[in-house]
């Protein structure tokens, strides 16, 4: 057994828990038990000292995109959604493997240094796998898909074999991700309702983000049919003719994928839809930062988690954002919606995004028995003792070390 102890000045349990010149029990990677400092003999044990320091569970982004990091400012804000999806098709296709590599490589390391310890990750590739695993992150890797197929066979024995490619660790583990119902084909999102429930595996789809996709979605118009047609990959009856929820429901994700469909954004819902995803078990990941890019209206938010339906935050990607850094993700929510803790947003940063992703309970926290993904920051003299949550959304708040299943992976 390897044990040792970490002590802090503020230790954060949870969004509800703060221990003032408190210690850890670490053992095998994760929290034994948490104290007072006092209430342990610290003589002749392995010790990590943060006297000046707020200890804190690690942030978890349940919605990434490291593939996309090397468009990193490349786009302008605040364009039309089809005007991006169309930038950013060029791009991809322009872009050398060796860039796109460099570009994730960074995303990683952007994610570590602002305190994430555990990212829900969608890609088309295998190489954000490679880089989590040899940075020592936690993750789900949620392996996109996409077509107007009618026949999806092909394309899944084509996700199958990425998905082995990417064989699970202790940290890292897979998911799937059909991407959404406008450039989803209906038998294709069955198809991988299908393949996550064979394999266990979270599923996570973006729903509802657009008014472009709703008018896609009921009435097979607008801007995003005209995008899909002159990329050649339209068909008719793509549209199922019924709202996004709707669409999404009749191939079985929201009701059958396991441990409850992840639906990023929500942005748009339609009467009924909150019901549903409560229903359902469904949860939702919500981008400020993004939501702000594209300069959107902001999501229901307070009404989703007044009905009891989980929401966690994300940064979604480098092309449609400024940052990767949680605490801005925070503070944009708190901006956006001022009415919210600083202690509720923590949570949806931290043991929220746990549940959003499916991990193992105590996840997203610094309870007994929670694997010890934590984060050191030193405040300086913006320490708020009586609220360390604020303290932990501060910009220039400075991230020291962050812990990873007991093991070091940044700082000192």
């Amino acid at each position: 057994m390897r044990d040792r102890f970490v002590t802090a000045k503020l230790l954060v349990i949870d969004s509800d828990t703060v221990i003032k010149n408190g210690a850890v029990h670490i053992r095998d990677g994760k929290v034994a038990c948490t104290g007072l400092e006092k209430n342990f003999d610290l003589s002749r044990v392995k010790l990590q000292r943060f006297d000046t320091h707020i200890l804190h569970p690690g942030f978890i982004n349940v919605h990434c995109h490291l593939d996309l990091s090397f468009l990193a400012g490349a786009i302008t804000p605040g364009i039309p959604f089809t005007d991006w999806i169309r930038e950013l098709r060029k791009r991809k296709f322009s872009v050398t493997p060796e860039a796109m590599e460099a570009g994730i490589g960074n995303g990683v390391r952007r994610l570590l240094e602002t305190g994430t310890t555990c990212v829900g990750d969608v890609t088309t590739s295998t190489s954000a796998y490679k880089a989590l695993v040899d940075a020592g992150m936690r993750a789900v890797i949620f392996h996109e898909i996409l077509g107007a197929d009618t026949d999806p066979k092909e394309k899944i024995v084509a996700l199958e074999k990425r998905i082995d490619a990417c064989q699970p660790t202790d940290l890292v583990t897979n998911g799937v991700s059909p991407h959404a119902v406008y450039s989803t084909s209906h038998e294709l999102m069955e198809a991988v309702v299908h393949l996550a429930i064979s394999k266990d595996m979270p599923m996570t789809t973006h729903l509802c983000e657009t008014k472009e996709e709703e008018e896609f979605a009921r009435w097979e118009r607008g801007p995003l049919r005209d995008t899909l047609v002159d990329f050649s990959v339209y068909r008719n009856g793509l549209s199922r003719k019924e709202t996004p929820l709707e669409s999404v429901d009749r191939s079985g994700a929201l009701s059958m994928a396991p441990g409850g469909l992840l639906a990023v954004h929500m942005n748009h819902p339609n009467l009924g839809d909150t019901e549903k995803l409560k229903l359902s078990g469904a949860k939702i990941a919500h981008c400020p930062g993004s939501n702000r890019w594209f300069d959107r209206a902001v999501p229901p938010v307070l009404s989703y988690i007044k009905h009891g339906v989980p929401v966690a935050l994300g940064s979604d990607s480098l092309a449609s954002n400024t940052d990767l850094d949680m605490a801005a993700e925070m503070r944009e929510l708190k901006s956006a919606i001022p009415e919210l803790a600083s202690s509720e947003l923590f949570k949806m940063a931290t043991e929220t995004g746990a549940v959003a992703l499916n991990l193992p309970k105590e996840t997203g926290t610094l309870r007994n028995g929670a694997p010890f993904d934590a984060v050191a920051i030193d405040i300086g003299e913006k320490l708020k003792p009586d609220n360390p949550f604020e303290s932990i959304m501060e910009k220039d708040r400075a991230v020291r070390c962050v812990f990873i299943n007991g093991e070091k992976r940044y700082g000192g």
